[in-house]
């Protein structure tokens, strides 16, 4: 196994404290491209990506969000968007999307969190004020936001600790298997 790769994975921490350093285009082409590489069932890619780089609609939407100030910090805020007549699993195929968004934002050296949750009451209360705020279609779904910035506070990585073996079910839910530390931190180093 590519050990970089697990070093991303361990790396990507959701920030929240952004500087007032621009992210290029370059980096936000880098961001938008990761999502169209993520999976969509039947490749049917139903996701549409709202970028605001407007410090006034920043500072409305985390207003009405409630989650000042790290949605105005940050250098851009990508707002994920479905269409539910291109497909019934516009979620699932945003979810991936966003993970590669935020991997790739790791990459890049930049932090970025994913904001709200489609199935929340606060979120649903909240909606319609963002739809109106920026013209979104009614018939387009909202499943939340990136907000994304050069880091303004630092996070450790995960760590191979955080392995759960009592989560890991092997033929059948009831059957578990416990792997030793050393055999789980050789697999991550690919042994």
């Amino acid at each position: 196994m590519n050990l970089d790769v697990m070093d991303l994975l361990a790396g990507r921490r959701t920030v929240r404290r952004y500087s007032d350093q621009p992210i290029s285009p370059a980096e936000l082409e880098s961001l938008l491209l990761a999502a169209f590489y993520a999976p969509s069932y039947l490749n049917r890619k139903p996701g549409h990506f709202l970028v605001l780089q407007d410090k006034e609609l920043q500072e409305q939407l985390g207003s009405i969000l409630g989650v000042r100030p790290y949605v105005q910090q940050a250098a851009a805020v990508i707002v994920l968007l479905g269409d539910p007549a291109i497909s019934n699993s516009w979620e699932i195929d945003l979810a991936a999307a966003v993970e590669n968004i935020l991997i790739v934002a790791t990459g890049l050296g930049l932090g970025a969190a994913w904001v709200g949750n489609p199935h929340g009451a606060a979120w649903e209360t909240r909606v319609d004020q963002i739809r109106d705020l920026l013209d979104i279609p009614k018939h387009i779904q909202m499943l939340g936001l990136v907000t994304v910035g050069h880091p303004d506070e630092e996070k450790e990585s995960h760590s191979p600790t955080e392995w759960d073996e009592t989560r890991v079910h092997y033929d059948r839910f009831s059957n578990l298997r416990p792997v030793p530390q050393k055999l789980s931190a050789d697999a991550v180093a690919g042994s």
